[in-house]
């Protein structure tokens, strides 16, 4: 069709979105960290992947959700 031709096809990887949950954090905005793999010392700092967003702009279609 002629809009899909304009705008291009829906991007597969973020269901045309343009965006996903971080994979680092798994969303929730914040990874476990603790120096030299010390378990008795975890600190919770900010996912450095989505610097706390919690989404990630999917790389395939740079964010516009179609490709």
């Amino acid at each position: 069709s002629v809009l899909q031709t304009k705008y291009g096809k829906s991007c597969r990887n973020c269901k045309a979105i343009g965006y996903y949950k971080c994979k680092l954090c798994e969303g929730n905005g914040t990874i476990k960290w603790s120096p030299l793999y010390d378990p008795i010392f975890i600190n919770p700092c900010v996912c450095p992947t989505c610097d706390g967003f919690k989404v990630q702009r999917c790389l395939n279609c740079l964010g516009y959700g179609s490709v």
